[in-house]
């Protein structure tokens, strides 16, 4: 982070702005060194999934069971790799990872570079049966968005993935009516903050629902 930037945030947070992290990660993905210098008031975390305000978790949402076990026996039966989140790790099966590792290989990536970037995985031959999951990612589905959004049905939400420039075969699937945006209305709820009053910065696709969801969006440089 250049230091106009930590500067910008500490002074807006002097002036009485509350400042709050709105990502797809998980929480044990955040950098740590970015929450000790900055004096974040909130975290929206995994797409919506998890809200957290003044170090108290306001919401946490899950993927059900029945819904989870739909999306993993899809995904398996299409031979498509994918890893299921919770807020300390990710969770997968050994041929999913492996063939990620692949994937990722072939785009110049290593091993260590995605342990850096995903943190722990877990193998779990039982993870469709997990109740701890907020949402899945999954990896060159051969399938686009709206194809995709077919064939699992009405009660799930697809984003695009934003790291690592893999098209819309790529993506992260949560429960509808989770996502970013409802996060932001959650947390403001929490603090009695108003919508008309937000800011939102980004620099992903994935961010156009949080932007269209506060008084003013703003697309960063590299967006």
């Amino acid at each position: 982070m250049p230091s106009s930037a930590s500067e910008a945030l500490k002074k807006a947070h002097e002036n009485g702005h509350k400042l709050v992290i709105c990502t797809g990660r998980q929480l044990s993905q955040v950098y740590p060194w970015l929450l000790k210098e900055i004096p974040f008031d909130g975290l929206i975390l995994s797409g919506g999934a998890m809200v957290i305000n003044d170090g108290k978790v306001a919401a946490h949402h899950f993927i059900s069971q029945s819904s989870l076990k739909k999306l993993t026996d899809y995904f398996e039966n299409s031979n498509t790799a994918y890893y299921l989140q919770t807020q300390n790790f990710l969770v997968s099966k050994k041929w999913c990872v492996d063939r990620t590792l692949s994937l990722f290989n072939k785009l110049g990536y290593t091993k260590e570079d995605l342990l850096t970037l995903f943190g722990e995985t877990v193998i779990d031959d039982n993870a469709g049966s997990r109740s701890d999951i907020e949402k899945l990612i999954y990896y060159d589905s051969g399938v686009d968005f709206s194809e995709l959004q077919k064939n699992i049905g009405d009660e799930f939400y697809i984003v695009g993935y934003s790291f690592g420039n893999l098209g819309n075969t790529s993506g992260e699937i949560a429960a509808r009516g989770v996502n970013k945006a409802s996060g932001i209305k959650e947390y403001l709820d929490c603090c009695g903050g108003d919508i008309n009053d937000a800011f939102a910065f980004g620099d992903a696709e994935n961010d156009i629902e949080m932007f269209k969801s506060v008084n003013t969006g703003i697309a960063m440089g590299n967006a």
